[in-house]
């Protein structure tokens, strides 16, 4: 598998930023990239209906949107892999825009004009959750390119206390340490905007990888290699992070986003 680009959104964001700059004894904060809005539904094929019926949904929306000359959103099908009981969906669409100006005009093509298009996937699937987040990246994949690959997400809190500004240099930090030990790992938080948050986290960390073989090489760098100790060091007084679910993700249109 190629390399993966994933991205996200933030409401709880925008008042850990405002609250950061309000404490004259906390850390800068420096965000690591520009915020890039993202949606996410969570879908249940309808009887009758599977991946074959889906893909020629998305083909016929992929010529709509060429059509109309969309070229500032990127799509990706999250497939369950190692999940728990509680995901309870056959499968996440995954969508991001170049910024919020391209979401808002997107969107509004969708709604007005997309009614042929909506009704083919309304008629393969039943996505019923629709939630939208702010991403900031922390490490691109190797050549930013955007494709398939593996992404794990782990809803973390950051400790009573603690600020987000610690937190992101923290983070910063540790992706160096994971980039000199010769991780090629992307990293991003996802921060809710839209929609009814899945829980009571601040955000959720998630790792992209260009295939299993560089998660597999990433467990072996944080536990034989030890990269555990630096990384509990870094992060372990500011976030806590709970076990994550990993995806197979399948490109379905690509888009430079940043």
């Amino acid at each position: 598998m190629n390399n993966l680009v994933i991205l996200v959104c933030t409401g709880s964001l925008v008042a850990g930023i405002g609250s950061a700059l309000a404490q004259d004894d906390e850390p800068a904060l420096e965000l690591a990239s520009k915020i890039v809005p993202v949606e996410i539904y969570a879908c249940n094929y309808n009887d009758g209906q599977g991946p074959t019926d889906l893909n020629e949904v998305i083909e016929g929306w992929s010529g709509f949107l060429d059509e109309n000359g969309v070229d500032d959103y990127a799509a990706w099908t999250l497939d369950k892999f190692f999940t728990g009981p509680d995901q309870e969906f056959d499968f996440l669409w995954l969508g991001a825009w170049t910024d919020g100006n391209a979401m808002g005009a997107d969107l509004d093509m969708w709604v007005s004009t997309g009614g042929e298009h909506i009704a083919n996937f309304v008629r393969v699937a039943d996505c019923g959750t629709h939630v939208s987040a702010a991403s900031i990246n922390y490490k691109l994949p190797q050549g930013g390119t955007v494709a398939d690959g593996v992404l794990t997400f782990a809803n973390c809190t950051i400790i009573e206390g603690q600020s987000y500004a610690a937190v992101a240099n923290a983070t910063g930090a540790w992706v160096d340490v994971l980039t000199d030990a010769g991780s090629n790992a992307a990293i991003y938080h996802w921060f809710p905007v839209y929609g009814t948050a899945p829980d009571t986290s601040d955000y959720q960390l998630v790792t992209a990888y260009a295939n299993y073989a560089e998660l597999g090489a990433d467990l072996e760098r944080r536990t034989n290699g030890e990269l555990f100790r630096q990384r509990n060091a870094l992060l372990s007084k500011l976030v806590q992070c709970d076990v994550a679910r990993v995806y197979n993700a399948t490109s379905r249109r690509s888009a430079q986003l940043r």
